[in-house]
């Protein structure tokens, strides 16, 4: 569980590496995250294997359990729930 400051942004990192390289996407409780749709999140890719959720302006709305699934042809795998 992380705490942070109302208006801060908050990032979430992880390090994900498979061949083929895997289709990852982000989760708020069991909803995937769209930065298309909603602009309170940005998903970013460094081209390596670090891949950083950022959650801008952090509001009570925010308050949620995140998680990340990887995808590839050798299956899926999804990480434990962070609050």
């Amino acid at each position: 569980q992380q705490i942070i400051e109302k208006d801060k942004p908050l990032e979430l990192q992880v390090e994900i590496t498979g061949l083929p390289q895997p289709q990852v996407k982000w989760f708020k409780g069991n909803d995937e995250i769209n930065p298309a749709t909603n602009k309170d999140y940005q998903i970013n890719f460094d081209n390596k294997q670090t891949y950083t959720l950022t959650v801008m302006n952090c509001s009570p709305d925010h308050q949620a359990e995140y998680s990340v699934q990887a995808t590839n042809a050798g299956g899926s795998v999804k990480s434990k729930k962070t609050k």
